[in-house]
């Protein structure tokens, strides 16, 4: 998924190296509906949010008409290499009960960081 539109994409790139970013935006991004932004100033933005908030959102950045909302999974030492999202129509997606849905994406990931590690664990102690 496009790292400039994808709330999974979002969710992922916000968290990794300043280096890996640069390398990610150096090429011409996707821009597959009007609201998708591709200005590097714009995305670097964008993550610096999805940071602070702790998710990641696309409405209508994929499709217009949809939504979707994604959570890092942060691994021990603060590593993501993983994600956790919905999507679905944007009226359904952003309305009254968007809160609920973070909620469980941030319950979600908090689950799989945790089962992700004992595997992590398991694999350094061999």
């Amino acid at each position: 998924m496009p790292v400039n539109a994808a709330a999974s994409g979002k969710a992922i790139m916000a968290y990794q190296s300043k280096e890996l970013i640069a390398e990610a935006l150096s090429h011409e991004l996707p821009t597959p509906t009007s609201l998708t932004h591709n200005n590097r100033r714009w995305i670097e933005k964008e993550f610096a949010t999805v940071r602070e908030q702790g998710y990641a959102t696309c409405v209508g950045e994929i499709y217009e008409g949809s939504a979707a909302l994604a959570c890092p999974i942060i691994l021990p030492g603060g590593s993501v290499f993983y994600s956790v999202a919905i999507s679905g129509p944007t009226e359904r997606v952003t309305d009254k009960k968007m809160a609920l849905r973070l909620q469980a994406l941030r319950t979600a990931a908090g689950a799989l960081a945790k089962s992700l590690s004992l595997g992590a664990n398991i694999k350094s102690r061999g």
